[in-house]
């Protein structure tokens, strides 16, 4: 009975373990995509600024 319990306490940190891993890349990819989309925000609106200003 005490290898059951001990089996099944490892195979739970284990499986929350690998949960965790893949939570945490899956959490800096995210991160990267927002972050080049609000550079890619910022560079459109900077373009539309120089068109208005250079067309006056």
């Amino acid at each position: 009975m005490k290898d059951v319990i001990t089996g099944v306490t490892l195979m739970l940190v284990i499986s929350l373990g690998v949960a965790y891993m893949f939570i945490n890349a899956s959490a800096q990819k995210f991160n990267k995509g927002i972050e080049i989309e609000m550079v890619q925000e910022t560079n459109t609106k900077s373009l539309f600024k120089n068109k208005k200003s250079g067309s006056l």
